[in-house]
């Protein structure tokens, strides 16, 4: 009797022997790749192998659609299957975690024979367990189909349960390496965006005698949706523009680029307008080709270099201040609707003389709208204060450069919540 119970213990050491020796094959093998399907094609074949059976499917738990799904069968690779969490054997097991060991898979209520139908293939014997990770979260389920020699084991399910470890380890290892390609990706999408958007603003910013003109865009994310601007008209007339899209990031910044078209689409037209008919026309174009629900803040202003007149309009944005000889500053605004809003929006304008040794500047809401450590805004009458200690022979550029500077100094280590764009237009 002790040499039978011995010749037992022994067998049983052999086969957990061999267990383990597979186990650490397949631990090898999983390890090969980072390619979804062809991890969940080796967990199947090493599944097949150790349990010695006939067919089988790998199925993976999609919690953002509640379902079950599998790319892997050794009877029709590489289609995908979707059955609903709680639905047939494999269903069942993903939702309640139980193993299901079927003798003859004709006598079990949930399964259907619909597949075998299909193909031919007989269903006898089904082995559906809960594959596991190391916290015993359920990521996926085994179904292996016809033990060939006999019925599935014991011995056959604690091997799944040590392979679902493994398994859901590499499975993870590939999910990581799909989610790092893809930040990736989109880095470089980006990244490309942002060359566009570069390209689209001023190369260089006009160069006319008895004037200076500067700008900057510092954009909160990759990309901006703030816009600046300087045309040079044919007749003799500088056109200027500062915007402002509602919202941030990519949306805002192709909405950017929209404005930018049918801003110099409008320009080129050989025809003089009006400011108020450029602005009707270009309102139309965005009006029509953005989502109704964004909208674009806007100064225009028409610079005629000779006599220092000013034609502008101001369609919804921050008003730009007139700094005149005397330091005292006069907000220019005409009380008009932001492009987009109406499509039949009118729009007024008003008129100016930059006088020698006065400027314009021009910013968006993320001058004055930026934010330090304890949510305190710089404001309008920070930004009033500075560019009303203009330095004597400042330029403009020595002036925006002060007032970024300034905001630098505001907001610390506190990340910046807005586009911020400015722009100076000074008369010497």
């Amino acid at each position: 009797m002790a040499g039978r119970k011995n010749e037992k213990n022994s067998l049983l050491s052999d086969r957990r022997t061999a267990h383990l020796q597979s186990l650490v094959e397949a631990s090898k093998l999983l390890n090969s790749t980072l390619d979804l399907g062809q991890l969940l094609e080796i967990i199947l074949s090493i599944a097949l192998k150790n349990t010695e059976a006939e067919a089988g499917t790998i199925y993976l738990i999609d919690k953002k659609s509640n379902t079950i799904w599998s790319k892997v069968s050794d009877l029709e690779k590489k289609i995908e299957v979707r059955l609903p969490m709680g639905q047939g054997i494999a269903g069942h097991v993903a939702q309640s975690g139980e193993t299901i060991n079927i003798r003859d898979a004709y006598t079990h209520p949930q399964f259907t024979s619909k597949f075998d139908q299909i193909t031919g293939f007989r269903t006898k014997s089904i082995l559906c367990m809960p594959m596991r990770d190391e916290n015993k979260t359920i990521i996926g389920v085994f179904q292996l189909i016809n033990k060939q020699a006999g019925i599935f084991t014991s011995e056959d399910e604690l091997f799944l349960m040590d392979l679902s470890v493994h398994a859901a380890l590499a499975i993870r290892q590939t999910e990581l390496h799909k989610e790092a390609l893809e930040k990736k990706a989109i880095s470089c999408e980006i990244a490309i965006a942002r060359n566009i958007q570069n390209f689209l603003l001023p190369k260089s910013l006009p160069e006319v005698k008895g004037y200076e003109f500067a700008a900057t865009n510092l954009p909160s994310e990759v990309v901006s949706g703030d816009y600046y601007d300087f045309i040079i008209h044919h007749r003799e007339k500088i056109c200027f523009v500062i915007g402002d899209v509602a919202g941030k990031g990519i949306p805002a910044a192709l909405m950017m680029a929209s404005l930018r078209t049918a801003m110099h689409a409008q320009a080129l037209v050989d025809v003089e307008m009006t400011p108020e008919l450029f602005l009707t026309r270009v309102n139309q174009m965005i009006y029509e080709s953005s989502p109704h629900n964004k909208f674009i803040t806007l100064f225009y202003g028409e610079l005629y270099p000779e006599s220092g007149r000013i034609v502008f309009v101001n369609a919804g944005h921050n008003p730009p201040f007139h700094v005149d000889m005397s330091g005292q500053l006069h907000p220019l605004q005409t009380n008009s609707l932001p492009l987009g809003v109406k499509v039949d929006s009118e729009y007024r304008s008003a008129e100016m003389i930059l006088k020698k040794g006065e400027h314009l500047f021009l910013y968006t809401d993320g001058v004055t709208e930026a934010m330090d450590s304890q949510d305190h805004e710089f404001g309008e009458e920070t930004l009033i204060d500075i560019l009303k200690q203009m330095k004597q022979n400042e330029t403009a550029e020595e002036l925006m450069n002060r007032v970024v500077e300034s905001i630098q100094h505001f907001r610390g280590d506190t990340i910046q919540n807005d586009d911020l764009t400015m722009a100076v237009v000074m008369r010497q």
